[in-house]
């Protein structure tokens, strides 16, 4: 079933029918003090954001465990903005695409947590107060055509076989990429910039293997940690700071 919004909804959204496609239009807004739009135990429902998703004290969008394989498309058009997160989302196979602006104005931008197979593909821009992109969870995707802007941490990711790869602008007062203690065989391949404000690690590994590919900029040192780590210059990338391997036998 399409359900399309031509008006303005100042109650919120709580769905939960599987399988149906919903779309704000450009000029509507779903407000609410609670989540704006809440899944309940959905799965496979597409949602279209054209117009604005907000919430004063809450999520923009919130999914419970028991949902999965949303897909949530954000147009050049849609605002999504939460007083915590903009996206919050647990459960597994869920997608993002973002081509518009989403605002996590207390904690994350967008957070993926307690799921598998996750995927956030931003071409727009993602701003937070904490952490602009937040997941955890194997095999977690992020692929930034866009700008990710953190007051805390730029992209903070635990998970095995989890990847991220840049294209544009990542950048935060903090770390701007975080592998978190748990994580191994992650990788980074960064063909734009990637910047820390306040002088911490641009980026930094745990104990896990990682996989490093620099092919743009890197403002800030890059901490690999323990593990088998491979770091890797190609097409004429270089880091504005220290690269400091860590323990175990590493291939830079």
């Amino acid at each position: 079933m399409a359900r399309r919004f031509t008006g303005n909804d100042p109650d919120g959204i709580t769905l939960i029918q599987n399988l149906e496609f919903w779309e704000n239009q450009e000029g509507t807004i779903v407000r609410n003090t609670g989540p704006a739009v809440q899944f309940l135990s959905v799965s496979g429902t597409i949602f279209v954001v054209k117009g604005t998703i907000t919430s004063a004290q809450d999520n923009g969008f919130e999914a419970d465990s028991f949902s999965h394989d949303l897909t949530i498309a954000i147009r050049e058009s849609g605002v999504v903005r939460g007083a915590d997160n903009g996206i919050f989302l647990d459960g597994s196979l869920h997608v993002v695409n973002n081509f518009g602006i989403v605002r996590g104005l207390g904690d994350a931008g967008i957070a993926m947590l307690d799921g598998i197979n996750n995927i956030i593909r931003n071409e727009g821009e993602i701003t937070a107060e904490n952490v602009g992109v937040d997941m955890d969870g194997d095999n977690a995707f992020v692929r930034n055509n866009g700008r990710i802007d953190s007051n805390g941490i730029g992209i903070r990711m635990e998970s095995d076989g989890g990847s991220i790869i840049n294209t544009d602008t990542i950048v935060a007062d903090g770390r701007a990429i975080d592998f978190r203690a748990g994580s191994d065989d992650t990788s980074l391949i960064n063909v734009g910039r990637i910047i820390t404000r306040d002088g911490d690690s641009a980026v930094n590994g745990h104990g896990g293997d990682d996989n490093i590919d620099i092919r743009g900029v890197i403002s800030g040192d890059v901490r690999l940690g323990d593990g088998e780590d491979v770091f890797i210059y190609s097409g004429g990338g270089f880091v504005r700071g220290r690269v400091d391997g860590g323990f175990d036998d590493d291939r830079l």
